[in-house]
């Protein structure tokens, strides 16, 4: 019950919010209701959570991890202090969904490469946007032209590759694995012909670079 109410004066406050911006209600009369809304709240969630969470360290959690109303008082007070940070500024909306909206490709790229949190993910994204940035801007479409080039570099490659294994064992094969730089020692590092950037090692790049900035030979 307590939950339920919580809600309604969430959908209050963002009721306040909606005639407020539509000039059907004075900014100080609405942000003085939304201040007391969220002290109800608060009150609310705080009723809500007894017995259903407790603090470890300065996080708060499920007593029972399968008690569902527990989870909304959970998310409540580990970012109870955010919950009133647009009370602080006429500038800063209730909702932070229009900017999360705007992030989100980014924020996808970012949650799916979790093994690149590093400065070398950064710089590989910078390239990345780079890229994409200058196809669009030469009027390319950068999935096609992606596509198109990462099947040239992959058929350099994968002969490369082959030719490799039979120059080291007189034996024509249809496979070889590519070796990864972070599954070598140093000593392998050096000497492994099949490391990536060994088996891309002479792809001729001209061509591709030219389709981008001369029209006429495009691809």
């Amino acid at each position: 019950m307590k939950l339920h109410t919580a809600l309604k004066a969430i959908n209050a406050v963002f009721r306040l919010e909606a005639e407020k911006n539509a000039g059907l209600l004075n900014p100080e009369k609405a942000r003085k209701a939304q201040v007391e809304l969220i002290k109800y709240l608060d009150q609310m969630m705080l009723e809500a959570s007894k017995g259903l969470v407790t603090q470890r360290s300065t996080t708060w959690v499920w007593v029972t991890t399968r008690n569902v109303p527990a989870k909304p008082c959970v998310y409540y007070l580990n970012a109870r202090e955010d919950f009133a940070t647009f009370l602080d500024s006429c500038e800063i909306p209730p909702c932070t969904n229009k900017v999360e909206r705007a992030i989100r490709g980014v924020t996808i790229l970012r949650k799916n490469s979790p093994h690149k949190h590093s400065a070398n993910y950064m710089e590989a994204i910078c390239m990345a946007l780079s890229i994409d940035a200058t196809l669009r801007e030469n009027g390319i479409d950068p999935f096609k032209w992606l596509q198109k080039y990462s099947q040239a570099l992959f058929k350099h490659m994968t002969a490369k590759g082959l030719s490799q294994v039979w120059k080291e064992t007189g034996q024509r094969k249809n496979k070889f694995s590519i070796r990864l730089p972070e599954k070598l020692d140093e000593a392998d590092k050096k000497s492994s012909k099949f490391l990536p950037e060994k088996l891309a090692e002479y792809f001729d790049m001209q061509p591709w670079l030219a389709s981008i900035f001369q029209p006429s030979i495009r691809k």
